[in-house]
């Protein structure tokens, strides 16, 4: 019994030997010698641990939590304004390209603003364009013979014809090489597409299609052998045609633009062009919202000079052609506040962002372009107070509308006097 316990208290001596070796120090790694294969807390170490208790990560997560809390209110309103400022700066720089290949071409080349199908005062995709070049008929010996008063005349085609396809409404043409220059206003006004279409029996109808309903003509392709012609009426160096045809004479047709094939540009979504607020600087009846009605495209084109060229777009009278004098102001906005109309007094307590127009909204942007170097440039919506109490001093016989011309031109000022953003 006492050599078993002897046997016993030696075992255990020897047990706790091994074990010192064990937990004792390397004196190369400075880790116990036995780690590799003895599964032992003792031997793991504090400084060796590698994961966080659960207290710990409750801490972290909470304070993650009032972070998130506290700083996303605050990043929607910065994800809107990167968005508008990046239509802004896609617009600049589309409509400054395609100054360029005018420069570069010496060719007009310009920007198509098409505008949103069911929406037509905005714009969220734009086109490069181009001028074909100038048509003088099919062949070399083509002439056309010229009768009417002033300012609308009859060019028929005694020489040569005209294809349809060559030409559409609004396009420009001159006689001899002098002179002022017509615009095209017909055959007729019966294809939707604007090219013109045969009326070569003179019955008001197009060929193959007699009955006044509108439909396109069975026959679209027949050759034109007569063009309707007007003269701007203050025009001062109009040809005085007689009532009887004149000679032949050569002539050439200036074409309206038209879509290359390049990549259009699509605005980021929600984004749009304001068309309700897009204009010239100065136009007839004092509308600064030049492109506000209509529903044709707008397209502005730069001459190879980089200058702004002309410019076109449709209203009640049908398509305008305008030679560019003015500044030309395009406002960058969102899509939803096109339609709003302009609250008069943004000051007023519990009026929502939401209900302003686009000229108001402070985030928003206008890119001008100087029609005289082609310049283009991006500023920031600005207002003053000041601005909005001399509009309420206007007249009491002024309208809405009215006021918001005043204040648009105002919003226009600011810009103008701002330095560019855009381009960059």
């Amino acid at each position: 019994m006492n050599d078993l316990r002897k046997q016993m208290s030696d075992f255990r001596g020897q047990r706790a030997e091994h074990r010192r070796q064990l937990l004792a120090p390397s004196p190369a790694t400075g880790f116990p010698t036995g780690c590799h294969w003895l599964l032992d807390s003792q031997c793991l170490g504090r400084k060796n641990r590698r994961g966080v208790t659960l207290v710990e990560l409750l801490v972290v997560i909470t304070i993650m939590m009032m972070l998130a809390a506290f700083a996303l209110p605050r990043l929607g309103p910065m994800a809107k304004e990167r968005k508008i400022r990046e239509a802004a700066r896609s617009v600049n720089v589309f409509l400054n390209r395609a100054r360029s290949r005018a420069i570069e071409t010496g060719r007009p080349c310009g920007v198509v603003f098409q505008r949103i199908d069911g929406d037509p005062r905005a714009v969220n995709m734009l086109f490069q364009a181009e001028v074909p070049p100038p048509y003088a008929g099919d062949t070399v010996s083509s002439r056309i013979t010229v009768q009417g008063t002033f300012p609308n005349y009859l060019a028929n085609v005694p020489i040569g014809t005209f294809q349809p396809k060559m030409i559409r409404r609004g396009e420009l043409l001159q006689i001899n090489g002098q002179g002022p220059w017509y615009t095209i206003t017909g055959p007729d006004t019966h294809d939707v597409d604007g090219n013109l279409t045969p009326d070569n029996n003179g019955d008001g109808n197009p060929d193959g299609d007699d009955v006044i309903d509108g439909n396109v003509p069975t026959n679209p392709i027949s050759p034109i052998t007569r063009l309707f012609l007007s003269v701007d009426p203050r025009s001062q160096n109009a040809l005085p045609w007689g009532t009887t045809p004149s000679a032949p004479l050569p002539f050439k047709i200036l074409r309206q633009p038209t879509r290359t094939i390049a990549q259009p540009l699509t605005l980021p979504v929600g984004t749009a062009v304001d068309l309700r607020c897009s204009g010239t600087e100065v136009t007839d009846a004092g509308n600064n919202q030049r492109f506000a009605t209509g529903s044709g495209d707008v397209t502005i084109m730069f001459s190879p000079n980089g200058s702004v060229g002309r410019f076109y777009y449709d209203n009640a009278l049908g398509n305008q052609v305008v030679d560019a004098t003015d500044p030309i102001y395009l406002l960058i906005g969102w899509r939803e506040l096109v339609a709003n109309y302009a609250v008069q007094d943004p000051s007023l307590a519990g009026v929502d962002e939401e209900e302003f127009s686009n000229w108001q909204t402070l985030t928003n942007f206008w890119i001008a372009m100087n029609s005289q170097t082609g310049l283009v440039t991006t500023a920031p919506i600005a207002h003053s107070d000041q601005a909005y109490a001399d509009a309420a001093k206007l007249p009491g016989s002024y309208t809405t509308l009215t006021w918001q011309k005043y204040m648009i031109d105002a919003s226009r000022q600011y810009a103008r006097q701002a330095s560019s953003k855009g381009g960059r």
